[in-house]
């Protein structure tokens, strides 16, 4: 059985006298677990045992006050260590120990100079040696190292300092690695009070540290004996910059630090990291951006945490949202929330189940949406609404994708290329914006039901039906316009509608179908609506933005693609009769005799 963990001390040499007493009292929280008044002093250590396990792991977490577990100004800690050390033990049957150690409020170029000092004073007044003191010192040289710097220095962060930032971080990933120990590279964490502009230095800072050990990884595969492995891990992949709220959420009403949960969140999923380097093992995908845990502890990403936000009250400033209600425009089972709009050319607005990618330059006039993107990444999941930017508009359309960024490549702070899918179909609450904000548009939204009281009234079996319908019109406009090579309704014959509806279940398959009952079979409406999202993405430009601008449930959407495709089918028809009777016309007997 997994023994309970236990809070050692190791003291480091003489404690100053600016450096706090060790309390052994717990502060219990509901639902929390025990939480540490102080962590005395450092290093601390934690450890689960497993008695019936000859197998034994030391961890060394080095860093800053993120490493520390600070929470609550300081009253109470919580070190990712901690939930390392019980999901390693868990995770791989063995015992583990995990010694923390760090410093509160130093910059990343202090614990550079007093690296070898054995006793370093920080902003708190705690003791602890530096992480090349630590490295000699340890009673057992640690398995696996892990190195978090720069949170203190990213608020002050310029394009002109940042390389010299990642200069005196990369040398302290080094400091292990020269001591022939395995190491787990951490980016500084990103945290809610960050603008726009300083997510986006701080996401270059992280890819030119993730590049350090990439360079270091292509040197020790000429020697992979000699040189111990190195892995980059960055946080904003595993915890969002989410609202600061408190003892609720990851991230600490300080807007800096995270709350106990958040650091027990970050502690497990670097489990899955450490114990690849443990074993030697492939290193596990990256967490995507917009992982984060609802409120049953499940994992939730992409759109499934813009859902969880609480919903916004649209009545409050919108004084038509009560007649758009009324007139069945807008549906009261589906909560309002706000997302930033992403404004494209009609023919890159990607349908649902599609991709689409984007490079996105300032100097080409992209401030503004590179700052939405940011802002969606912070705050939504990665999520936005892509919406058609249509020439002298009044207002905006009412309605377009919600779309998930899958990859976001930063060439520089104002270069990006941003690649997207479609999650689902989007109404906006009200033809003008909500809010602006710094050169974007923030709007007020719902999704649309696949699932309705159309669908509940028509029934699995006769939208199926209607579905029929569809899928044979549009293989007769296919082989109609292979004949006519007439192709301005849309594309519907180099592509099997098939094949379509087979990539856009692919993409589609994470993301959860809203308003479908228990008592229907998902699989059924999913393929159906997959097979309406492959036919409206094959539509003319034109015709797609119609549907889209005015988005439907999934029976009249189907409905409306029927008409179309049979209308499409006429045209194509009669245009294939006319081009047979001008080839009889101009045949061998035609002419006066």
């Amino acid at each position: 059985a997994i023994g309970a963990v236990s809070a050692e001390r190791r003291p480091t040499g003489r404690r100053g006298s600016g450096a706090r007493d060790h309390v052994r009292r717990r502060a219990v929280t509901k639902g929390d677990g025990e939480l540490l008044w102080s962590l005395g002093s450092l290093p601390a250590s934690f450890k689960e045992v497993v008695a019936d396990s000859t197998r034994e792991y030391k961890i060394l977490c080095y860093g800053d006050s993120h490493t520390l577990g600070m929470c609550a100004l300081g009253k109470v800690y919580e070190p990712y260590g901690r939930a390392l050390a019980a999901a390693l033990s868990q995770d791989l049957g063995a015992s583990v120990e995990v010694v923390v150690a760090g410093h509160y409020a130093l910059p990343t170029a202090e614990l550079l100079a007093q690296r070898d000092e054995d006793e370093v004073k920080d902003g708190l007044g705690n003791i602890c040696g530096g992480l090349g003191h630590l490295l000699k010192t340890l009673d057992r040289p640690p398995d696996v190292v892990l190195v978090m710097a720069g949170a203190n220095d990213t608020g002050t962060l310029t394009g002109k300092n940042m390389e010299e930032l990642s200069d005196s971080i990369s040398r302290l990933y080094a400091l292990p690695l020269a001591h022939g120990f395995k190491t787990l590279a951490l980016a500084p964490l990103t945290r809610p009070s960050q603008k726009a502009a300083s997510l986006v230095r701080r996401a270059r800072l992280a890819k030119m540290l993730s590049w350090w050990v990439d360079d270091y990884g292509e040197s020790r595969a000429d020697d992979p004996e000699q040189l111990p492995r190195a892995a980059f891990v960055d946080p904003a992949t595993i915890l969002l910059p989410a609202p600061a709220d408190g003892a609720d959420g990851h991230w600490d009403a300080d807007t800096f630090h995270l709350t106990p949960k958040g650091s027990r969140f970050l502690g497990r999923k670097l489990a899955d990291y450490v114990a690849a380097l443990l074993l030697d093992t492939k290193m596990p995908t990256e967490y995507s951006d917009e992982a984060i845990e609802d409120a049953s502890g499940v994992e939730l990403r992409g759109i499934e945490v813009w859902r969880a936000r609480p919903e916004e009250k649209a009545e409050a400033y919108l004084g038509d949202v009560e007649d758009d209600f009324a007139r069945g425009e807008l549906s009261r089972r589906v909560p309002t929330r706000s997302l930033a709009l992403l404004m494209v050319k009609p023919e890159d607005v990607p349908c649902v189940g599609q991709e689409a990618e984007f490079f996105l330059s300032r100097s080409a006039g992209d401030a503004g949406t590179l700052a939405a993107v940011d802002y969606a990444v912070a705050w939504d999941g990665g999520v936005m609404a892509c919406l058609p930017q249509i020439e002298d508009a009044l207002g905006l359309p009412r309605g377009g994708t919600a779309i998930e960024i899958v990859d976001l490549l930063r060439w520089s702070d104002d270069e990006v290329m941003l690649k997207v899918r479609g999650a689902s179909l989007l109404q906006l609450v009200a033809k003008h914006p909500s809010r602006r904000a710094k050169g974007f548009v923030v709007a007020m939204l719902q999704e649309v039901l696949e699932w309705g009281r159309f669908e509940a009234e028509a029934g699995i079996d006769a939208l199926e039906g209607e579905l029929a319908t569809l899928e044979h019109l549009f293989g007769e406009c296919g082989e109609l316009q292979r004949r006519t090579n007439l192709d301005a309704a849309g594309d519907f014959g180099r592509t099997a509608l098939s094949e379509r509806v087979a990539s856009v279940l692919q993409t589609t398959e994470p993301v959860r179908m809203l308003g479908v009952p228990s008592g229907i079979d998902g699989s059924r409406v999913r393929r159906a609506a997959a097979t309406s999202h492959a036919a409206l993405a094959a539509l003319s430009v034109n015709q797609r933005m119609k549907l889209l601008v005015q988005p439907e449930s999934l029976s009249l959407r189907i409905k409306h693609l029927n008409e179309y495709l049979g209308k499409v089918r006429s045209l194509l028809c009669a245009r294939l009769a006319m081009g047979r009777a001008l080839d009889e016309d101009d045949g061998p007997n035609s002419g006066s005799s």
